[in-house]
């Protein structure tokens, strides 16, 4: 008799335990007793196996109707291919969604990650191959990557942001990071990259055609060139040397190195990073 009561006691106090819980829960959103402890949630953040551990939310957007794509990301990455229809894709990995937003607004399409977030997740875009127009990106963190995209400009802004561009060709391409490396392979006409402490590597299938500048204060830049490639490359620095290997072009803290008629501009300045053409 006496075990019958201690058991019905301890039921009941798991039953009072458990409305407890689910109270606290269901008022998460509004600070209820467990505002602190995370949902329970169909995601599952043990590894990148999208088909069980990721959830995704698309959002799709015909081509003709966006002039171009504006993105404002704070620490998840940034993933740009190229889609295989007529359509841009954006869409939000793991909780990525949670934390983002999109929407196109006279020809604009906006990207927003609206707060921080510290959970698993990235932003994929994919563009099609007939949108050629521009892209704007603020980064603060996360890294931003570009896979075979044609576009007529991108403008990145960066923080601490690792940005990697792999067969992409960019007719204008500009990039500001503090500490972020950047990495850029494709064909580009222009290019104008200034960070502080970012190494930058940029190789360029294609002759360089418009006046060009890299500016670094402690990273090195290093440029991968056509050698048939005409250009007046302009070096200044501090404490830096700059090797040409197109030219045979050994410079330290000032001066140029020609290769063909000179025609293309080419500016390289840093503080104390070494600079490399071959």
């Amino acid at each position: 008799m006496n075990s019958n009561k201690i058991l019905g006691t301890v039921y009941l106090f798991i039953a009072l335990l458990l409305i407890v819980l689910l109270t606290g829960i269901i008022k998460k959103g509004d600070g209820g007793l467990f505002s602190n402890m995370p949902m329970i949630s169909a995601i599952v953040d043990q590894d990148d196996d999208e088909s069980s551990s990721f959830i995704t939310a698309t959002n799709d957007f015909s081509a003709k109707d966006v002039k171009n794509i504006k993105a404002e990301l704070r620490v998840l990455p940034l993933e740009i291919t190229e889609s295989e229809d007529d359509k841009i894709h954006i869409e939000f990995k793991g909780k990525a969604s949670e934390f983002c937003t999109a929407y196109l607004r006279e020809g604009k399409l906006s990207l927003i990650e609206k707060k921080k977030s510290l959970v698993s997740g990235r932003v994929q875009l994919r563009l099609p191959a007939s949108w050629d127009k521009g892209l704007d990106l603020e980064c603060v963190s996360g890294a931003v990557s570009m896979d075979g995209v044609r576009l007529d400009f991108v403008d990145l802004e960066a923080v601490s942001s690792a940005v990697n561009m792999r067969a992409c060709t960019i007719s204008n391409l500009e990039i500001e990071s503090v500490s972020g490396s950047i990495d850029a392979q494709g064909s580009f006409d222009r290019v104008k990259v200034e960070t502080v402490s970012g190494s930058i590597k940029l190789a360029s299938s294609t002759a360089l055609k418009q006046k060009s500048s890299f500016e670094s204060v402690s990273g090195s830049v290093g440029l991968s060139l056509p050698h048939d490639s005409s250009y007046t490359l302009n070096f200044e620095s501090v404490r830096g040397s700059l090797t040409d290997n197109i030219t045979g072009t050994n410079i330290k803290t000032k001066g140029e190195s020609t290769n063909g008629d000179g025609l293309v501009k080419i500016s390289v300045s840093t503080m104390s990073g070494s600079a490399k053409v071959d």
